[in-house]
């Protein structure tokens, strides 16, 4: 699992993951992947989730939708008339410690750990 961070709306989203503020990357152990972004500033940011089957680094697609699963902060499914864009998959934040964030196309539930030192 390829866990992105994003705090510019210029870059997001980002099919190649090239553009991203941090990357984590998590397997799945148990249908569950878990990451903590350490030291991050307060913000605004947005998180894409990619289950890079392939490992290519890349989002594989069909003809327009993705063929592996794939997440956005904020997002419960995309579709063609539901494209992610930074200002929807966005959050403010603030002095939190942890946050539910996402819940993948694969159904795996990702959580997100801010570990604010």
């Amino acid at each position: 699992m390829k866990f992105a961070l994003y705090n510019n709306a210029d870059a997001f989203p980002d099919e190649q993951y090239k553009k991203y503020y941090r990357k984590v990357t998590a397997k799945i152990v148990n249908g569950v992947s878990e990451v903590t972004f350490h030291n991050i500033p307060e913000g605004r940011y947005a998180v894409n989730i990619l289950h890079d089957e392939d490992s290519n680094g890349k989002i594989k697609k069909r003809i327009i939708l993705p063929k592996e699963g794939i997440g956005f902060s904020n997002y419960q499914s995309i579709s063609i008339l539901n494209q992610p864009n930074f200002r929807k998959a966005s959050f403010d934040l603030f002095k939190i410690i942890m946050t539910p964030i996402i819940t993948t196309c694969i159904s795996t539930i990702a959580w997100m750990y801010f570990g604010l030192d």
